[in-house]
């Protein structure tokens, strides 16, 4: 027998089914079966959107509660494939990938970080027209020595035309 070959995927719809199983205690529901951890998802730009990190915390949080209630007895532990969503830090975390590898150009002194522009009211990545996602830039988040001392990784903002011996600085 020959060797399925993939295909790369047609016209029509595209469907994300999410769910967690356990070896005690089969999928995940309430006793009565009325409560599901479950989530349908039709993956696209005019569907639901992309399945994001957004997605897995609201999943997992909803599925952390029907296990509090049910099963509050046991130890539970969730285990995740290494897909991108699943290894997601805060947009603007201190990560290697994102720093540049030498100095900055004079017309672009901040670094920043390139992250998705995500819509407040609907939780979804904003899509140009022609269906890209759209970025923005976001200054890397301040950094804590051990003693819990704060560490900004910028410097403070001048103020320019107050003076040309002081420095100013923006509270």
């Amino acid at each position: 027998m020959k060797d399925p070959v993939p295909h790369k995927k047609g016209e029509g719809a595209f469907l994300i089914v999410s769910d967690f199983i356990s070896g005690d205690y089969g999928w995940l529901r309430s006793p009565d079966g009325k409560k599901s951890a479950q989530v349908l998802f039709r993956a696209g730009k005019d569907k639901d959107g992309y399945f994001t990190h957004e997605n897995i915390i609201k999943q997992v949080t909803h599925a952390m509660k029907i296990l509090q209630k049910h099963n509050s007895c046991d130890q539970h532990i969730f285990v995740f494939d290494n897909a991108t969503t699943h290894r997601k830090h805060a947009n603007n975390a201190l990560f290697a990938t994102h720093m540049s590898m030498s100095p900055t150009k004079k017309r672009n002194r901040i670094w920043s970080i390139n992250v998705s522009d995500i819509n407040e009211a609907t939780g979804r990545v904003k899509l140009s027209p022609r269906g890209k996602q759209l970025k923005k830039h976001v200054h890397i988040a301040d950094r804590r020595f051990a003693d819990g001392t704060p560490q900004s990784l910028y410097f403070p903002r001048v103020i320019r035309g107050l003076g040309s011996s002081k420095a100013w600085l923006r509270s």
